[in-house]
């Protein structure tokens, strides 16, 4: 070769010895120097393919003094439509070596490096050389601007998708390279970008030494999606998420913290880092919440912030057969799924007030105020060829939410609850909404329809107490009492009120709905309460929302015993109610309308009756059957209460009634027709049945007197029991009998409700009365006994509780008037007391009393002692007084001051 620098600068014709591509993985060696290969960029060796040549100028260029540096740029094949008149040319990554960590941060790592040899030399690849926009030899280093943009290869576990650098005078200016990965658990593909760039800066040659202009690399770390929107309809699990597709507002992350240490990076069992594997894309060491729009069941957009999990996606298969158990990316998919559910930062709020969980069939209807949403991921193992397959789907396992449809009867603290979403199309409520357990101790707390204490709400007679198990496209708010068992396809679901209904949910303040109604019907047969919302509007504008609670049933059956219930309907109880050929029916209608308007206040009615039924309250087989054809309570808008109760008949009922009812019939002449009478009470209502007033009976030396019988009915607003009362006269005004001169009164009375007997009591007096007339003198005697017995059954601070009461008295007392004008008058009293319950005590009480009369002077006294054992302050105390009258100004004496008090007024010791 002749030695002239037209023979050395002319490279044209020489032709490339190649390294022979593509080899086997594993394979790869550094290039001996007869092959053609180049060190560029740093710690990379690329080789040309062997149709490209070197262009160059074989003269000096330049002008005004100015002169171009030698340079050699690779060309590829010529193409004269081109400007250049060649193609792009074409490098091969055949080698890489390690780096040396002593220099610092290299822009393309070793796994990178290593990377793209496999991919542009790699024999069981789809090698992909690198694009040569420019690379260009001079004497002060060299120029580059390459670029590969790997594709999608199922059969390779490499993540690497793209990877660009330019440099110049052999340094890196702009390094970028790019790793396939999903968003967990979103499921949106993107990539984690590493950009690497050249910046000015002031450096300290050395140290204390005045600064230089210098420039450094700066790596910064991006999130790139190549998916901004997922859609989640042709999903399996779509039905039980609350969106059907989510999009992600902005293209690239801010600049992310590199993924070094535990709280960014995901930890395997063994405590190391997944590293750029597996981490939370983060900033200043917080999670970065991604900003984006999720488009609910009925195409509304609502806004979400949150933070996600970045997994490199490197798994493989072949052609359909699933990732293996053994692969590395489906071990790390568990680490990560682990992290996120332990994190707690699964749960996202959303507050909105209005969102559709699920598919509506109506507007409105299955839209609810979305508060939280727990996310997660689905995973299973799938191939992942030809199409890239995450391998996870993402789930809502629960969401928080209020149901618009009870803001007119629950607060808001309370109208809140936990639910799963289900599929309203594989079940026959059309349940959407299933209650579920919630994330933290409390959650499981379920929202509770219930009118107890305001049973007006719902008819007064009628208590609605139902805890939100699920919300249904038809029935609105249903009730589940006992379950989160997911619903099911398979057969038709039932009915049962065991369930639905609360302890609490009652007819009559007493008679439990879940008691009467009929059990395991299917939904299609059951007639189940409808809480749904309803939205009046003008053209797209809504003007008034309003809520209701609507319910017809005729599933009823008596209570507790079809042979003798207290509750009577007509379907399995005919004889005891007025029409036998038409069923027990319950109907109630209450809504809330709530106008957009916040100058208008709510209105609300309610209508609610039971019809064709019968209450039968008995006590020891005695008691009353009541006859009723319906039972009508109504509120209208303006508040006004109606309340229409239609009884046919009362019959009265045992041998101690059919004796009374016989006795009526015999005094119907003496008494009148009296009938029944209705109160209209503030707690209830109360029904005066007929009362009988027995007429003096007097045969001989026997005289009966002031004998009443009287009985009553009370239904009461207030969740309390339907009770019954009857008495034999009163206390306050007893029966008396008297045979010579022996002598008694005495009353009871009882009252019973649905549930137990509630008071009981019962007092008699016996005794004997003597008159004694001897001319100068006369006077009188009386000896007295008797005891009485009272029980009564409440509640004392929710606790319920028995009080019982005996009392035992003795009583005498006699007068002795002489000559006209001296009386003297003595009387005793003897009694104890006894009570259990609370409180619990036994007291004593002893009074007695003197009086002398003498013509116009009187003087009279009286002495009590009372003693209480066995119960809170107990003691004894002595009362004295010399003036009955005035027993308000009594005053407490101690047992000296008494003995002074009584040698003082009568005399002796």
């Amino acid at each position: 070769m002749p030695f002239s620098i037209d023979t050395l600068l002319d490279w044209e014709r020489f032709k490339f010895r190649v390294p022979t591509s593509p080899v086997p993985q594993n394979a790869f060696l550094k290039p001996p120097s007869s092959e053609t290969a180049i060190e560029a960029p740093y710690g990379l060796y690329v080789a040309p393919h062997d149709d490209h040549s070197w262009r160059q100028a074989n003269r000096a260029i330049g002008k005004s003094g100015f002169r171009e540096i030698w340079h050699a740029s690779l060309v590829g094949i010529p193409n004269a439509d081109l400007r250049t008149g060649f193609e792009s040319a074409k490098v091969v990554a055949v080698w890489s070596r390690k780096h040396d960590p002593s220099l610092g941060r290299a822009p393309i790592d070793d796994r990178t490096r290593e990377d793209i040899v496999k991919l542009t030399h790699g024999a069981n690849v789809n090698a992909t050389p690198i694009t040569a926009h420019g690379l260009m030899l001079t004497g002060q280093g060299a120029f580059l601007n390459l670029r590969a943009d790997f594709p999608y290869d199922c059969t390779s576990a490499i993540s690497l998708t793209h990877v660009s650098q330019r440099s110049s005078y052999g340094q890196d200016n702009d390094v970028v390279t790019s790793r396939r990965g999903f968003l967990y658990p979103f499921g949106h593909e993107v990539e984690a970008v590493w950009a690497t760039t050249r910046e000015p800066a002031e450096v300290f040659p050395v140290a204390g030494a005045l600064p230089v202009e210098g420039d450094y690399l700066r790596t910064r770390l991006f999130i790139q999606f190549k998916q901004q929107e997922r859609s989640y309809a042709e999903m399996a699990s779509a039905v039980t998420l609350p969106f059907r597709s989510i999009r992600f507002e902005d293209d690239l992350s801010p600049p992310l913290d590199e993924p070094v240490s535990a709280s960014v990076s995901i930890a395997k069992p063994d405590g190391s880092l997944w590293a750029e594997k597996a981490f939370w894309p983060s900033a200043g060491g917080k999670p970065v919440m991604f900003s984006g729009l999720a488009e609910d069941w009925s195409g509304k957009l609502i806004r979400l912030s949150v933070p996600v999990i970045f997994i490199e996606f490197d798994a493989t298969s072949v052609d359909a057969a699933p990732v293996a158990e053994t692969d590395a990316y489906w071990q790390r998919l568990q680490h990560v799924q682990a992290e996120y559910r332990n994190s707690g930062r699964g749960v996202t709020g959303v507050y909105d007030a209005s969102v559709a969980v699920a598919v509506p069939r109506t507007p409105l209807d299955t839209s609810v105020e979305l508060m939280k949403v727990q996310f997660d991921a689905v995973t299973g193992l799938q191939s992942v060829c030809p199409v890239i397959n995450s391998l996870f789907d993402l789930a809502a396992p629960q969401i928080q939410a209020r149901l618009p449809m009870l803001r007119a009867t629950v607060s808001e603290s309370e109208n809140i609850g936990w639910f799963s979403i289900q599929d309203p199309d594989r079940n026959e409520m059309e349940t959407f909404l299933q209650a579920a357990p919630g994330i933290i101790a409390g959650d499981e707390k379920r929202i509770r329809l219930g009118c107890s204490g305001q049973s007006e709400k719902s008819g007064g007679f009628f208590s609605l107490d139902m805890t939100v198990g699920g919300v249904s496209r038809v029935y609105g708010a249903t009730g589940q009492q006992n379950t989160t068992t997911t619903l099911t396809s398979g057969g038709p679901q039932t009915f049962n009120p065991l369930d639905y209904f609360g302890d609490d949910t009652v007819l009559f303040g007493g008679i439990k709905i879940k008691d009467v109604l009929q059990a395991g019907l299917s939904v299609a047969e059951a007639q189940m309460p409808k809480v749904i919302q309803r939205i009046r509007a003008y053209p797209d504008i809504p003007a008034e929302m309003r809520q209701s609670i609507d319910w017809m049933t005729e599933q009823f059956q008596s209570w507790p015993d079809p042979s003798t219930p207290i509750f009577a309907v007509q379907q399995n109880s005919p004889d005891l109610v007025v029409e036998r050929g038409s069923p027990t029916r319950f109907t109630l209608s209450a809504e809330a309308s709530i106008s957009l308007d916040s100058t208008l206040r709510p209105k609300a009615t309610v209508s609610a009756r039971l019809s064709n039924f019968s209450l039968q309250l008995l006590f020891a087989g005695n008691g009353v059957l009541i006859r009723f054809r319906s039972f009508v309570f109504v509120i209208d808008a303006a508040g006004t209460t109606t309340f229409r109760p239609d009884i046919d008949s009362v019959e009265l009922k045992g041998a101690i009634m059919a004796f009374i009812q016989a006795l009526q019939e015999l005094l119907k002449d003496i008494l009148g027709d009296i009938g029944i009478s209705i109160n209209l009470l503030p707690s209830g209502v109360e029904i005066q049945l007929p009362s009988f007033n027995f007429p003096s009976l007097s045969f001989g030396a026997f005289l009966l007197q002031n004998l009443n019988i009287a009985s009553s009915v009370e239904i009461s607003f207030r969740s309390q029991p339907t009770s019954y009362k009857f008495n034999f006269s009163t206390p306050d005004n007893p029966f008396t009998v008297a045979v010579g001169i022996y002598g008694g009164a005495g009353s009871f009375a009882f009252i019973v409700d649905t549930r137990e007997i509630r008071s009981f009591s019962a007092s008699f007096g016996f005794g004997a009365f003597a008159r004694l007339d001897l001319g100068i003198a006369s006077g009188s005697a009386a000896l007295l006994g008797g005891l009485s017995y009272w029980l009564q059954k409440a509640d004392v601070g929710g606790v319920p509780t028995t009080n019982i009461e005996y009392l035992f008295y003795v009583r005498a007392y006699g007068s002795v008037t002489a000559l006209g004008f001296i009386t003297v008058g003595v009387d005793f009293y003897l009694a104890l007391k006894i009570a259990t319950g609370t409180p619990s005590y036994s007291e004593g009480l002893v009074e007695v009393s003197y009086s002398v009369k003498n013509g116009f002077f009187k003087k009279s006294f009286k002495l009590t002692f009372r003693r209480r054992f066995n119960g809170s302050g107990a003691g004894s105390a002595m009362i004295a007084s010399s003036d009955p009258s005035s027993r308000a100004k009594r005053e407490m004496l101690t047992k000296s001051q008494w003995t002074q008090y009584r040698r003082a007024f009568a005399g002796g010791n």
